[in-house]
């Protein structure tokens, strides 16, 4: 299983997020006129870790993961599963392992088309 696999694993199998957003969690791109809440999460980075001049088989990659909402309060709650999902989280999924997961920023944001969105940016360690 790929990263994007593993990550996908995760939140559709965690029951509060699914709750909220059903089936409505995509890899990068969200379908047009979806509906809300939803979840898109998107890779920005990936390289190997390297210890003592060798690699050391893990790879360090950063993400962005969105929580779409029509209100304020849900894109809230979503974004709350999402972290209460992720956050220090590590496990195994088909062959890939999510060794650790850590934010290091986010920001909410309010387009103009009245759909609120938080951002969370995450570290995830897997091999």
């Amino acid at each position: 299983m790929s990263i994007e696999g593993a990550i996908y694993d995760r939140l559709s199998n965690y029951a509060n997020l699914t709750a909220l957003t059903s089936t409505r969690i995509y890899n990068a791109e969200m379908p047009q006129n979806p509906t809300y809440p939803a979840v898109v999460f998107e890779r920005i980075d990936d390289s190997p870790v390297a210890a003592m001049g060798s690699n050391t088989g893990l790879n360090e990659s950063r993400w962005l993961v969105y929580a779409f909402a029509s209100t304020r309060a849900s894109m809230i709650d979503v974004a709350a599963q999402i972290e209460a999902a992720l956050l220090r989280y590590s496990g195994t999924h088909d062959s890939t392992e999510l060794h650790y997961i850590n934010q290091v920023g986010g920001q909410i944001e309010r387009p103009t088309n009245e759909i609120w969105a938080q951002v969370t940016e995450l570290i995830i360690f897997y091999r």
